[in-house]
């Protein structure tokens, strides 16, 4: 857990408080300081200050949620004030949770634990999907090669090599050949506007 708070004695607090329930907590006593922890450690929770100087807490959230490696990660704003529009802004800027400054040591790990629970669970979906995502792609590179041919042509003193590799996973240009009964073999070949998915369901299409 990373807590950014310009006053040195918050920071103990809240180190003391998750540390003695298992936390291994890392400070920044800046805003400035906290994106560049964040960067360099893998973090599950921030709690972040909202009242600071040169780099408010608002301004820290909105970098956070900018950067698609920190954006994952779960903000809980920890304020003096908590106030309708406080909380109303922290939350449009794209924090996760707030409490107020003190808070029992309770509810922060319970608020802390609740937070790495909802990522945990977001990584897990993200995972399904990818793994979905990978599996029909799979099928449908299956399906592709099928609609290959498996042989090479042949063709009286003519010696034929072919390479078949899409710039993706899949794509959307396919060969063909067939001898045409005189002497003479017939290459086809085709080139489906785009790349992925959408080229190779063209190629299909066209192919069948």
């Amino acid at each position: 857990i990373l807590t950014i708070d310009d006053e040195p004695l918050i920071r103990e607090l809240i180190t003391n408080m998750l540390s003695g329930h298992g936390f291994h907590v890392l400070e920044a006593e800046s805003g400035m300081e906290g994106l560049e922890v964040v960067q360099q450690h893998n973090v599950d929770v921030i709690i972040l200050d909202l009242a600071m100087p040169k780099m408010d807490g608002w301004e820290v959230v909105r970098r956070l949620k900018a950067n698609p490696k920190t954006k994952p990660i779960p903000v809980l704003i920890l304020t003096a004030s908590v106030t309708d529009s406080t909380v109303v802004r922290g939350l449009d800027a794209g924090a996760d949770d707030y409490c107020q400054k003190g808070v029992s040591t309770a509810e922060l790990v319970a608020r802390a634990n609740a937070l790495i629970r909802t990522r945990e669970l977001q990584d897990e979906l993200v995972r399904m999907e990818q793994q979905r995502h990978e599996e029909q792609l799979a099928f449908a590179t299956d399906i592709q090669s099928r609609l290959l041919p498996r042989d090479q042509p042949e063709q009286e003193g003519i010696d034929f090599y072919i390479h078949y590799e899409p710039c993706e996973a899949i794509g959307g240009d396919f060969y063909d050949h067939f001898p045409m009964g005189d002497g003479r073999t017939c290459m086809i070949m085709g080139d489906a506007e785009g790349h992925g998915l959408s080229a190779a369901l063209l190629m299909a299409t066209v192919r069948a």
